[in-house]
């Protein structure tokens, strides 16, 4: 089981903003309000903490960049098995909610060790910029007996 939540883990980093992917050629040149790098905390079950820093580029709906988590957070999966989450950087993507440029919502699946595992993401750049607030509901097959939550809160780096 706790090679269940470590894969978990791992897949629900790869695709905190989205799934993984290269920058497309043509993709317009104007930025939008995650443009920039945000540092801050990401927490966990058990009171966990660890410090995450995101690098990001905007271009209209677009965003790709770099996560990076530090050592301190712990994700419960409850029967299939708690982590205590190694350091980790990332490269990632994703889109913005059309219409809403200050929203990202991504609902994702995948299969670990044959079972289905949902994402669902959802995050909010403050009205000037300069805060991002962040969470990602992992659910898990009805037997594990809970879906952790991680939550980031995140301020611009001037």
């Amino acid at each position: 089981m706790k090679k269940l939540s470590v894969s978990v883990f791992m897949a629900v980093i790869a695709i905190l903003v989205g799934s993984l992917t290269s920058q497309a050629a043509g993709i317009p040149s104007a930025t939008g309000p995650y443009q920039g790098q945000f540092t801050g905390f990401v927490s966990g079950d058990r009171g966990s903490e660890a410090p995450i820093t995101l690098d990001l580029i905007q271009r209209g709906e677009d965003i790709s960049g770099t996560l990076s988590i530090g050592e301190g957070l712990f994700i419960d999966g409850g029967w299939c098995g708690a982590v205590a989450v190694p350091a980790v950087e990332q490269a990632v993507t994703g889109k913005t909610v059309k219409g809403h440029p200050d929203q990202l919502d991504v609902e994702l699946s995948f299969n670990v060790s044959n079972i289905k595992i949902g994402v669902n993401l959802e995050s909010r750049i403050s009205a000037d910029g300069k805060a991002i607030e962040a969470e990602a509901k992992i659910d898990l097959p009805w037997l594990c007996g809970r879906d952790p939550q991680i939550l980031a809160e995140l301020e611009r780096e001037s």
